[in-house]
């Protein structure tokens, strides 16, 4: 089972394609990959940066930029999926229009 990020920030290390160590950022709601260096996810989860996918903290955790709703009693409510984003217009392969450089 994942991690979601309870906390505002936090870091931590992860494989990079080569299998090598590095320092990646996470926001709140966002997700450890399943590569995390297990201390490190052994230190957030003590601290509690961090919650188990499905419980209650890392249900309420809301990502970055989203407001938070709150139910009759207080109690925060898991965000609801907004609309799937719609396609550009734009061509394949078509270049975007200049602007002015003032």
């Amino acid at each position: 089972m994942g991690f979601v990020v309870t906390a505002p920030y936090l870091t931590a290390r992860v494989k990079d394609d080569f299998g090598s160590d590095v320092v990646r950022e996470f926001y709140t709601g966002g997700v450890l990959p399943k590569d995390t260096h297990p201390d490190d996810v052994e230190k957030l989860v003590r601290k509690g940066m961090v919650a188990e996918q499905g419980s209650d903290d890392a249900d309420a955790a809301v990502p970055v930029g989203q407001p938070v709703q709150f139910d009759q009693a207080g109690m925060p409510v898991a965000p609801k999926p907004g609309p799937p984003a719609k396609a550009s217009a734009a061509k394949p392969g078509a270049r975007p229009a200049a602007g002015n450089k003032d």
